[in-house]
């Protein structure tokens, strides 16, 4: 279980990362994170609230899509091969799909959050 909550940790950092368009030099970016460990831009306005929903939401698209392709390739492990190794791959698979399904429902309720915060500013 602990290496569950680790992996779903590190793949959120990593697209997290991967999303995160970054303007600012490397450098210039040391500082701020320093203030802000997460390396991303803490939201001031209604814009900036709105823009992170809008990553969240496109964070949670594409952590279903990857939970899609899974089930797919899960579904294509049939005949042709040994049964130990499609029985494993099928496991992985499966595995995958609960974990980008667990991903997708936390960057959901960031988003939601986001939304919310957004809407109540004037």
């Amino acid at each position: 279980m602990a290496m569950r909550k680790f992996l779903l940790v590190l793949v959120a950092v990593l697209l997290t990362i991967a999303y995160t368009p970054s303007s600012t030099p490397v450098a210039a970016q040391a500082g701020e994170e320093a203030a802000n460990p997460s390396g991303l831009p803490s939201p001031e306005t209604k814009a900036d609230y709105a823009l992170m929903a809008d990553k969240y939401a496109d964070l949670a698209k594409a952590a279903q899509a990857e939970a899609e392709r899974h089930r797919k390739m899960a579904a294509s492990y049939t005949g042709g091969m040994k049964a130990t190794y499609r029985e494993h791959m099928i496991k992985h698979c499966d595995k995958i799909v609960t974990l980008q399904e667990n991903l997708a429902a936390e960057y959901e309720g960031l988003a939601e959050a986001y939304q919310k915060e957004a809407a109540g500013m004037e």
